[in-house]
């Protein structure tokens, strides 16, 4: 009964009924062009760090896609150009009573010549430690001063600690050139050149801020956070504020025992202040992550706050027309895969950015839609018993978590090797032999053969080979070194059967130069699968009056398919081989649009292992079974009793003597 009303069940479980939370978007647009709309805090805190449980659906249901617009890929460098300095003007003061002497440097560069953006300027210097108030001025015509960026710049070597650019957002049209002055105590001049990076943002991305919320202990010497991330936030930089006067301490992030961020954070008062208070950290989807503080004998910093920045992502989608709800949360589903998602921002940032409107997202709701509980839980339905004493090969199935709703197996050309070339007679059973729905997703998997000495014949060698599985292609591979050669080759089979001629797949010219081996030294057959797996497979090379070639390797690519299940967790194990299995048909098929969207968890396939309850099959099972010999003892006997009832009237119809 439940078979029976699977179909309607999944007829009646739309995406939107997987996502705990919706909002309504609302756009500004006239049709025409993209629209963009920022994911807030109160999603992201909801939602997983890859998006994947975000979707945009129209007011039908419909899947709009989109593109993930983020900080990293939204700001590109367009150009990198070093400045010498055209003038230098340079005075030092020496201080007094062995008092370090005071260095006052100015100089002018020209600009770079590409200022169409923002322009990030690094002090370079051959200085080993030195801190400099540093004033970075645009001059325009008559030594106007048009736009201007203070700061300063720091070299600590024995710290591990600088800070040495200045940045403006954009340089004045009318600039004619730059003067770099800068000021403070030190070992020496700079004697300064500029590195200056002209970026370009092709897209509009805000920071959010995070306050690092977690439980605080001493360690030793140590003053040790930890956090838990809200699994959508992905922290780019940590800042700190404090009102210790002045520190010096090492800092150290990490998230699942892996490194994130190590440096030091600073405060020194004076003229010029230094301060160095924000550590830039490799992102990561650790649950948990860690802030280590090195204090050493000094007391804990006073009143410390420590943020995190977060880039917040943005949505890129044409609007659909009508209604547009954001539906997301409940970490079920896995990240989409939208053709769209070629179109890089970076290489298509003009029209992607062109006649962007920004959408407004309405307040948070909980879905009326939302299925309580899992929503595959319906579907976990066994099939029928299947006769494992019938399948000569297996492979034990593990990677079932308490959490799984959907676990992918991936079966590589091990497993095909022995299969039925369309996958056929593969079964996925419990230890109770009941077999378990699936859906069958294509895919390859790479094997190499090794070919040996070719039998050689009328200037042809032949090397012949077995594959099992389903072939894609095959590519030859000639050994390291081989020399300059090319030749006619052709790929052939031989079919199982009573047949033996070879039938040609496909006829190529091999070449292959010593000096371009690295492009050059493979050839590709691309192959058209066989209706059924061949016996043999040849390679015949038409070599003329040269030498056979030796050591030759065929790379192979084989079907392998990804097989999705819906199977509780428990113990399975895959079964193939039996001879005349016939493809099953599970009701499950019919959800492959929505079971596709779902999050996957990945099993393990175990390698290929021969059944122990596998029983040979009889005479009459290896050659169709008892309704195959049941049919020809029944056509043999009606050919029997046919000939004898012919044979009987032919004889009473014979003739009797001529009368007398």
């Amino acid at each position: 009964m439940m078979t029976h009303l699977l179909p309607m069940l999944l007829a009646a479980a739309p995406l939107q009924t997987v996502f705990p939370q919706r909002a309504l978007v609302s756009v500004e647009s006239d049709g025409t062009g993209f629209s963009r709309l920022a994911l807030p805090a109160g999603v992201l805190r909801e939602v997983q760090s890859d998006l994947s449980d975000v979707r945009l659906l129209d007011g039908e249901g419909r899947v709009v896609p989109y593109l993930v617009q983020r900080h990293e890929a939204a700001l590109e460098v367009k150009r990198v150009e070093v400045l010498a300095p055209t003038n230098a003007q340079r005075t030092e003061t020496p201080g007094d009573k062995g008092a370090p002497a005071a260095y006052d440097e100015r100089y002018t560069y020209p600009l770079p010549k590409d200022v169409s953006g923002a322009v990030t300027f690094e002090v370079r210097s051959a200085l080993g430690n030195f801190i400099r108030s540093a004033q970075l001025e645009v001059l325009g015509d008559k030594g106007a001063v048009l736009a201007r960026a203070e700061g300063t710049v720091f070299r600590l070597r024995d710290n591990g600690a600088e800070r040495l650019t200045l940045a403006l957002p954009a340089v004045p049209e009318k600039a004619t050139g730059l003067r770099l002055s800068l000021k403070g105590l030190g070992d020496g001049y700079l004697g300064v050149t500029l590195v200056a990076r002209t970026s370009e943002r092709l897209g509009e991305t805000a920071t959010l801020r995070w306050p690092v919320e977690g439980t605080q202990r001493r360690e030793g010497t140590t003053t040790v956070y930890t956090v838990k991330r809200p699994s959508g936030f992905v922290p780019t930089r940590l800042e700190l504020a404090t009102t210790t006067p002045w520190f010096n301490r090492l800092v150290q992030v990490s998230g699942d025992e892996t490194e994130l961020a190590s440096g030091r954070l600073l405060r020194l008062p004076g003229t010029p202040a230094l301060e160095l208070l924000a550590l830039d950290v490799r992102p990561s989807e650790a649950d948990t992550l860690r802030i280590v503080i090195d204090d050493g004998d000094s007391p804990p910093l006073e009143a410390a706050a420590l943020t995190w920045l977060v880039e917040q992502p943005e949505l890129v989608f044409t609007p659909p027309g009508g209604a547009l709800w954001l539906y997301f949360g409940g970490h079920r589903t896995a990240a989409p895969r939208f053709d769209t998602d070629a179109f890089s921002l970076r290489r298509f940032a003009s029209p992607l950015r062109d006649g962007q409107r920004p959408s407004t997202l309405g307040p948070v709701e909980k879905n009326p839609d939302l299925v309580k509980g899992s929503p595959v839980t319906p579907f976990q339905v066994a099939g029928s018993p299947v006769t494992v004493s019938a399948f000569p090969h297996q492979a034990k199935l593990s990677g079932w978590g308490a959490d799984a709703e959907v676990v992918s197996l991936r079966f590589d050309a091990a497993h095909v090797a022995t299969m039925a070339s369309d996958f056929r007679d593969l079964r996925v059973v419990d230890a109770q032999g009941r077999q378990w729905p699936y859906l069958l997703n294509p895919g390859t998997d790479t094997t190499v053969v090794a070919l040996g000495a070719p039998v050689t014949e009328k200037g042809e060698s032949s090397y012949r080979f077995t594959v099992g599985g389903n072939v894609v292609s095959m590519t030859l591979v000639p050994k390291a070194g081989a020399p300059y050669f090319s030749r006619p080759a052709r790929l052939s089979y031989l079919a199982e059967g009573p047949s033996k001629a070879p039938q040609q797949v496909t006829r190529e010219q091999l070449t292959f130069e010593a000096a371009q081996r690295a492009e050059a030294s493979r050839l590709t057959f691309r192959v058209l699968p066989p209706p059924r797996p061949p016996a043999e497979w040849i390679l015949t090379i038409e070599d003329g009056a040269d030498a056979p070639l030796e050591n030759l390797s065929m790379q192979v690519e084989v079907s392998a398919p990804t097989v999705l299940t819906l199977a509780p967790a428990g113990e399975y194990r895959a079964l193939w081989g039996q001879e005349h299995a016939t493809a099953p048909v599970y009701d499950l098929t019919r959800a492959r649009d929505v079971l596709l969207q779902m999050r996957v968890t990945p099993g393990t396939v175990g390698p290929v292992e021969a059944n122990a309850q596998y029983v040979q099959p009889s005479l009459i099972d290896r050659t169709g079974g008892t309704g195959r010999w049941a049919f020809w003892a029944s056509l043999v006997v009606a050919v029997l009793v046919l000939g004898a009832l012919g044979l009987k009237v032919a004889r009473q119809q014979e003739p009797g003597p001529p009368p007398a």
